[in-house]
């Protein structure tokens, strides 16, 4: 199994918290069959959890989905460019990428990003 399958996953199941049970339980699968992979599941994994554990039952928008699945796709890209090169310092650098973003506070993320209350328009 591929990262673009687990993306594809969750894109085919409506980019919901269920279709965020279905990416953990692919991804936990895909690391037992794919084992040089497997970090790179894992990530994917936990921020397929944080997705869960941050809306619970609570109304989401549409905007709010398209985001999260938005960043989710560009850590899955992230993890796919790194593994396709074959290159360690690529892997392990995409992994430290995509772990960091687990840390993330989940609202960064799922919501809209916030303009400036104020813009300047100075030109100098």
């Amino acid at each position: 199994m591929m990262f673009e399958q687990i993306l594809e996953t969750l894109s085919k199941n409506g980019k919901s918290g269920r279709a965020y049970s279905k990416v953990i339980a692919h991804s936990e699968k895909a690391m037992r069959e794919d084992s040089d992979r497997a970090a790179g599941y894992l990530l994917l994994k936990i921020l397929a959890d944080h997705f869960i554990e941050s809306t619970g039952r609570l109304a989401t928008t549409t905007v709010q989905i398209k985001n999260a699945y938005t960043s989710f796709a560009i850590h899955v890209g992230t993890l796919n460019d790194a593994y396709t090169t074959g290159d360690p310092a690529a892997v392990s650098t995409a992994l430290n990428k995509v772990s960091l973003a687990s840390l993330e506070p989940f609202e960064e993320v799922f919501m809209a990003p916030q303009l400036p209350s104020k813009i300047s328009l100075n030109t100098m």
